[in-house]
């Protein structure tokens, strides 16, 4: 599914900015890019109906993706200006009429640039009209400020299932029916079992199985079952627990109040050992779910509530004895499972071809190979513009944002077997297949992987793309993106054996002129060309484990670049002298750059930096204002004891408190 409601409320908040109205007043388009903000401001209101809709209209979710494509033109237009606030800012001190001067002619005549910037947001303001009358559907005009939270579709789950039909899930039956049957001596009188795992993998099914047990249905009484889904209402889930323990609701009106609710309740399970099962459970705050469970405790001892959930966050805050985490199944019994659903004919009968085809399939209930730094994936989150911080007053930064939401994200199972470091924290992950199918059907045709054998389908709506290590030479990546001209993520996947022209040639640089990430690691660079400079989006460059000597000064011309990776870069002699350019620049990686023996000049003026991988005795002082420093800091080369002790007094090492 789309989502551009958030991109359009970035790109109304941006181009009301001072920053962006001082440069399009200076480039004379002040009156052009107020009416875009106004046309984006209205077509903003029918956003939220038109992404709650795709999911059941085609029609929807094609007007969607031909919005999405001018969307995406207005956020590299407001980018654009506030690229050039920002290299304006980084400008020499010196008169301000230079700064005006460089601006006036950024294009070789002042008019003409004017015409073309002011022919551009007209141009975009008329796409925008045009897709947003072109529409043979209604769409509700809805603002978030007032707007109550639409409940979503409901999903229903039912108590009955035969038990044949659940393929692969005996033993796990026989755990949860030993958890509901067994009583310990120092047991609370309800105890709250939760079933935790990824969707798909029969939670449901298996809380099922175990609710219908003869021993369990004679152990228990009453016996509810309730799908509370991801609307968490109170009120709800006690009439549907008052319904399902009495089998009726003639007593149970819309408008009874919650203490008339509480009434009924504890004269319905007090001094019973019940049963409840709450499935398909999302909410995740303690509060709501204490006050939920406070009503159930008036069961008699041995009484259990069945939790299931795809939160392992949810599990954490309900249940009273360990989460039982649910796997996935093995081949055999993944292929029973899908044998019975997809055969209905005789075995003799089958198609071999479509037997085979069902056995790959079946392939895919197993994890990739693939294992994600964390840290690596929130940086690619910032460098597209994914992260926000809800409160810029808290000390909160778009990093632990960041962090915050791959937690939630583990947390509801899309993220699997991890690795933490010595503190506890999540260095790595892998990501299950079938999830990772997920998201490159949701992203459609944005997201493309081009290898020498399948190929790869790149056209116009392509923005992120991966090269795999069989496409090797400059040729066949220009060919691949002959169509896409706005693509945001590029990445090169361990290459080898590189020459340098394919940075230079102009079907590279026309294509990746909206670039946002570019990952050049590992592809055997020997010269990094002057033309990186003109990848003017960029916030992610890794550059790590090539062969260059240097870095063109160019790549100061990147002011929006927040993450530098040059690790194991063991060829490097020296960094741009005006690096302090880049003020944007929070992650500067050079571990095991050994042949850097100095920093440049300035770097204290880079007080957004957060990674700072090593630096020279030398260079210390230049620590002084950088007191967002995280992690790891080698010092290297410290001089004789007298200069080494003024040196470090004056990096004021004893503030850096993250270090």
């Amino acid at each position: 599914m789309t989502h551009y409601t958030p991109i359009a409320d970035k790109i109304v908040g941006g181009l009301g900015s001072a920053a962006v109205k001082e440069i399009a007043l200076l480039w004379g388009v002040n009156d052009d890019l107020d009416q875009l903000n106004d046309t984006i401001s209205t077509i903003k209101y029918v956003l939220l109906d038109a992404e709650e809709k795709q999911i059941n209209s085609h029609q929807v979710r094609n007007w969607l993706r031909r919005l999405g494509g001018v969307v995406d033109d207005a956020d590299n237009l407001l980018d654009e200006f506030n690229t050039e606030a920002l290299r304006r800012r980084v400008m020499p001190a010196g008169s301000e009429m230079v700064k005006q001067v460089c601006t006036f002619f950024s294009a070789s005549n002042q008019l003409a640039f004017r015409h073309k910037m002011g022919c551009r947001i007209r141009e975009i303001r008329k796409k925008l009209d045009t897709i947003s009358n072109d529409r043979n559907f209604r769409l509700e005009v809805r603002h978030e400020d007032n707007q109550a939270v639409s409940a979503r579709r409901r999903r229903e789950t039912y108590l009955f299932v035969r038990q044949e039909e659940v393929i692969g899930r005996d033993e796990d039956r026989v755990e949860i029916i030993k958890l509901l049957l067994e009583q310990g001596e120092l047991e609370e009188n309800v105890s709250v079992i939760p079933i935790v795992g990824m969707g798909g993998l029969g939670k449901t099914a298996l809380a099922q199985t175990a609710f219908n047990e003869e021993t369990v249905q004679q152990h228990f009484e009453p016996k509810m079952w309730v799908c509370v889904s991801d609307d968490f209402d109170l009120k709800l889930i006690l009439q549907q627990i008052i319904k399902s323990a009495t089998k009726n609701n003639n007593n149970l009106k819309d408008n009874d109040s919650m203490d008339q609710l509480q009434n009924e309740l504890r004269n319905v399970l007090n001094g019973k050992r019940y049963l409840l099962v709450l499935d398909y459970v999302w909410e995740e705050k303690r509060e709501e779910w204490s006050t939920l469970k406070d009503l159930l405790l008036s069961g008699s001892r041995g009484s259990r509530i069945v939790v299931t959930s795809r939160s392992k966050k949810v599990t954490a805050t309900t249940g009273s004895v360990q989460p039982y985490q649910l796997g996935i199944l093995d081949e055999e019994k993944s292929w029973s499972l899908f044998e019975k659903m997809a055969f209905k004919q005789k075995e003799e009968e089958r198609d071999p071809e479509i037997v085979d085809i069902g056995r790959q399939i079946v392939k895919r209930l197993f994890p990739k190979d693939y294992r994600i730094e964390v840290e690596t994936l929130v940086k690619l989150w910032m460098a597209q513009g994914l992260l926000e911080l809800q409160d810029p007053s808290d000390d909160q930064c778009l990093e632990d944002v960041g962090y915050g939401y791959f937690v939630e994200l583990l947390g509801r199972s899309f993220f699997q077997e991890v690795e933490v470091d010595q503190w506890g924290g999540v260095e790595s992950c892998k990501m299950h297949d079938l999830m990772h199918d997920l998201a490159i059907e949701v992203a459609g045709t944005e997201s493309a992987t081009v290898s020498l054998n399948s190929g790869g389908n790149i056209g116009k709506d392509t923005r992120h793309v991966s090269f795999d290590s069989s496409i090797n030479s400059p040729k066949k990546i220009s060919s691949s993106l002959v169509q896409a001209r706005k693509i945001r993520t590029v990445l090169l996947l361990d290459h080898k054996s590189w020459n340098n022209k394919w940075l230079t040639s102009d079907a590279v640089r026309s294509n990746f002129k909206f670039t946002r990430t570019l990952d050049l690691n590992r592809s055997g660079i020997t010269i990094l060309p002057k033309s990186i400079g003109s990848f003017k989006h960029l916030r992610y460059l890794d550059l790590s484990g090539n062969y260059f000597k240097m870095l063109p000064n160019s790549i100061t011309n990147l002011v929006n670049l927040q993450t530098l990776r040059l690790n194991r870069c063991s060829c490097l002699r020296e960094l741009p002298r005006d690096l302090k350019k880049l003020v944007n620049l929070r992650h500067l990686e050079i571990d095991r750059c050994d042949g850097l023996t100095h920093m440049p000049r300035g770097l204290s003026q880079l007080t957004n930096l957060q990674t700072l991988s090593r630096i020279n005795g030398g260079d210390l002082k230049e620590l002084m204002g950088l007191n967002n420093l995280k992690g790891d800091l080698r010092i290297r080369n410290l001089r004789h004891e007298n200069d080494a002790a003024r040196d470090y007094e004056s990096a004021n090492l004893k503030e850096k408190q993250y270090l």
